[in-house]
C-alpha cells in the first residue's frame, strides 16, 4: 500500500494550480484589511471559511485551546490541565 491510497492530495496540487499564498500569511495585509483599506484584496487569511476550508484545519489541540479560551471568557468551567513534558521536573 502506498501513502497515496490513504492520503488524497488536493486537486489543485495535482492540477499544478496550487496557490502558495495559502501557506504564507502576510499579516500586514490582514491588519490593513481589518482597518478598512480598500486596496487590500481579501484573501484566505481574512475569510475564516476559506481559511479552515482550504488553508488548514483545526487540530484537536487547537480545538482545546479555543474551548478553554472561549469557555473562560464566557464564565464557564474550562479548566486547563497542564501536561507534563518528558524530561521536566
Amino acid at each position: 500500500m502506498s501513502i497515496l491510497e490513504f492520503c488524497q492530495p488536493r486537486a489543485d496540487l495535482l492540477a499544478g494550480t496550487l496557490n502558495p499564498e495559502i501557506f504564507t500569511a502576510n499579516l500586514m495585509q490582514v491588519i490593513d484589511h481589518y482597518r478598512g483599506d480598500p486596496d487590500v484584496v481579501q484573501n484566505i487569511y481574512t475569510d475564516p471559511l476559506a481559511f479552515f476550508g482550504e488553508g488548514t484545519y483545526p487540530t484537536e489541540g487547537m480545538r482545546q485551546v479555543l474551548r478553554n479560551c472561549f469557555g473562560r471568557l464566557g464564565g464557564k468551567d474550562a479548566t486547563y490541565t497542564p501536561r507534563s513534558i518528558p524530561g521536566s521536573p
